[in-house]
């Protein structure tokens, strides 16, 4: 039996079945479409924090295999320490891992160490399938 209902993107007035939700196949579209990009700017939102947090952490290492540093410096840099690939555990300390480093925290201090590049990152496993530009631009970072 055909309901009357109205379409949540244009809010034409429609008949059509119980489960219908919009009046056309564009409509549909378009809400989709709206629901794709918002989940993408999230995705991006994530992604560029990731990088921010790493060429942070390469501007700090620089050639430095650990480092010692007071996390209000790093939160004063645009660090964030919310955002991290993985976590990883090193010699029983568990740390959070952004790309190549293992950062941990401890008595207001944060703890660097660059990891072995032999261990990829869960980062760089879960996009092994995504296009070599996307891959250069995200791990080419540099601090300003």
């Amino acid at each position: 039996m055909a309901t009357r209902k109205n379409c949540p993107v244009c809010d034409n007035a429609f008949l059509g079945r119980k489960n219908r939700i919009y009046c056309t196949l564009a409509c549909k579209s378009q809400a989709n479409n709206e629901r794709q990009e918002i989940k993408k700017r999230f995705e991006n939102s994530v992604i560029a924090t990731l990088v921010r947090n790493r060429a942070i952490l390469l501007g700090v290492m620089s050639n430095r295999e650990s480092f010692k540093v007071d996390k209000d410096y790093f939160e004063e840099e645009g660090y964030d320490l919310s955002y991290f690939t993985s976590l990883y555990r090193h010699r029983n300390e568990l740390m959070m891992r952004c790309f190549e480093f293992g950062v941990s925290l401890s008595n207001g201090q944060l703890k660097i160490i660059r990891l072995k590049t032999e261990e990829p990152s869960i980062i760089e496993m879960h996009l092994e399938g995504v296009d070599k530009e996307f891959m250069d631009m995200l791990f080419s970072s540099r601090p300003k």
